[in-house]
């Protein structure tokens, strides 16, 4: 009897079966495996800008539509004129993808983030006065004799500033170094690249006349008149570069959720090209303070 054929039978069957067995347990994934998207970053928080501020010439340009800016303003002295400062409103969002470093729950190594930040500026602004006396009446003091000249005064001031708005997708790469209990500490490089939106200049004039010394001469006062003109502006294409500087703290060590939080602040002091108005030239630097949660998904 020939038992060669259902000898091989036998094996095929049993290694087949062995494979499939076998299958299940080699799929089970690596639970210390740092997974594809190992961060959330999400921060918050405000900044200064400093550039190069316009004069009048140059908001005429920008804003030419507008009535207000057309009248003489020869007579108007001007208000910061040099390099001037402007605040602005920052958020980010993004998520961190390692790089290089060991792929295990030692979450040191290099991350590479990506997302988007969203800023609003409250840009350039220019402030133009003028203040004229003139004689108005002559008090003599009944009691004393003392004698008081009364002038009346007309004041004019022009406030002139520019707002808008950026979407921007923001990439950077870090380092990142987690040291034994809570704390970690990263660096690196970063750029954005977008465009702004909402671009608004506003033009505020008031004027008054009033008479001085007000106390002398009963607190005259005629109406005071005010106007406000608000142009929209050319959106620009905006791109920068930042240097992230972070710290972050875990806030829990045995609870899984607390695991994962991490309070976070990073400074990024950055330097962008375009986004305000095309009449508002040159390189703007800036020093932004960041707060939030990176929300670490290996933990």
């Amino acid at each position: 009897m020939n038992t060669a054929p259902m000898t091989m039978h036998a094996l095929i069957l049993l290694t087949t079966s062995m494979t499939w067995v076998a299958a299940p347990a080699q799929s089970v994934p690596d639970s210390t495996a740092i997974p594809m998207v190992a961060d959330v970053f999400v921060l918050g928080g405000s900044g200064m800008q400093q550039a190069q501020a316009m004069g009048l010439a140059q908001w005429q340009s920008m804003l030419h539509s507008s009535k207000l800016l057309k009248n003489d303003l020869s007579d108007h002295a001007q208000e910061q004129v040099s390099r001037q400062r402007s605040s602005i409103e920052v958020f980010s969002a993004q998520v961190s993808f390692r790089l290089r470093g060991p792929a295990h729950m030692n979450r040191s190594g290099t991350y590479l983030r990506a997302g988007f930040a969203h800023e609003a500026h409250s840009g350039a602004r220019l402030s133009l006065a003028r203040q004229v006396s003139m004689p108005y009446d002559t008090l003599t003091s009944a009691q004393t004799g003392s004698i008081t000249l009364v002038d009346s005064v007309y004041s004019s001031r022009y406030d002139i500033s520019h707002s808008h708005r950026q979407l921007m997708v923001d990439v950077s790469v870090i380092f990142l170094k987690e040291f034994a209990g809570r704390w970690a500490l990263y660096g690196g490089a970063g750029a954005t690249v977008g465009a702004a939106y909402g671009s608004i200049g506003r033009i505020e004039h008031k004027e008054d006349r009033f008479i001085s010394p007000a106390a002398v001469a009963g607190g005259q006062w005629k109406g005071t008149g005010e106007r406000t003109e608000e142009i929209s502006t050319k959106d620009e294409l905006v791109f920068g570069f930042y240097v992230p500087l972070g710290v972050s703290y875990r806030l829990g060590t045995h609870r899984a959720f607390w695991r994962a939080m991490n309070l976070c602040y990073e400074l990024r002091p950055s330097v962008a090209q375009g986004g305000a108005p095309y009449a508002y030239t040159g390189l703007h630097t800036a020093v932004k303070h960041m707060f939030g949660l990176r929300v670490d998904l290996a933990r």
